[in-house]
């Protein structure tokens, strides 16, 4: 990876209001992207969206396909959250599983999908900020990726603010998710290529949630490194190694 691409996606959004202390990069190792499926594993059970006998922290083949990666958000060198990017490949998308036709439906009208998923911040470290930071650097990674539309799968619960702070649109009806313990799931999309014009033609008004994603990004590193998409983060070794130690949710 490149040091622009690595500066590209790394945040510390001074003035957001976060915590002193607080970043949110591409997890750069082994024991960092471990620690992140820990921490999703421990939420997801608190929340009821996995047994509490869940084993090992477990892997979606799809984090291993080029372009694809996780972003850990730190406080003080402690991970505190964490959020997995999925480039659309032959293998498809985790959402596939439940909501294949509208990811089928957006794959007809984006040449390069994504999905965005497995978001987890520890309870205490909650409604400071950390959400909105893990998704601007998915957003980032999207445009660095040449990434056209975002899809993801939520609780119902969620859809407002998705759809109010993250201009996400409902594409389908709601489902049980049977890797989540059949929990309500909704699939949302978004078009980057809209979310983007959106930015430029209201940067800067008050009602401009598009800021928070786009804010900051100089022209010359909005497409930054296209070769990002052949990016894969996982080496063999570690790809081995977590499917003999697991089983893929």
């Amino acid at each position: 990876m490149t040091a622009q691409l690595l500066q590209f996606v790394t945040l510390t959004l001074p003035g957001s209001g976060t915590l002193p202390g607080l970043s949110v990069a591409l997890a750069q190792s082994r024991s960092e992207r471990k620690q992140a499926m820990e921490i999703r594993r421990d939420v997801y059970k608190r929340k009821g969206l996995l047994p509490d006998n869940a084993p090992q922290p477990q892997v979606l083949p799809q984090a291993c396909a080029p372009g694809s990666a996780i972003f850990v958000a730190k406080e003080f060198g402690a991970i505190v959250g964490t959020i997995s990017f999925y480039l659309d490949s032959a293998i498809g998308l985790p959402m596939d599983e439940v909501h294949g036709e509208e990811v089928d439906q957006m794959r007809t009208r984006f040449a390069r999908v994504a999905e965005v998923g497995g978001l987890a911040v520890l309870e205490d470290r909650r409604g400071v900020g950390i959400t909105t930071m893990l998704y601007l650097a998915t957003f980032r990674w999207a445009l660095a990726t040449d990434t056209k539309c975002i899809v993801a799968c939520i609780n119902p619960s969620s859809r407002r603010a998705y759809r109010r702070l993250l201009l996400f649109e409902e594409l389908g009806e709601c489902k049980q998710h049977p890797r989540f313990l059949n929990a309500p799931s909704i699939p949302i999309g978004v078009d980057l290529s809209a979310h983007l014009e959106h930015y430029r033609k209201n940067r800067g008004k008050p009602d401009n949630h598009s800021h928070k994603f786009f804010q900051d990004t100089q022209p010359a590193q909005t497409y930054a490194d296209l070769g990002a998409a052949q990016y894969r983060q996982w080496s063999d070794e570690e790809i081995s190694e977590m499917f003999n130690s697991c089983s893929p949710v």
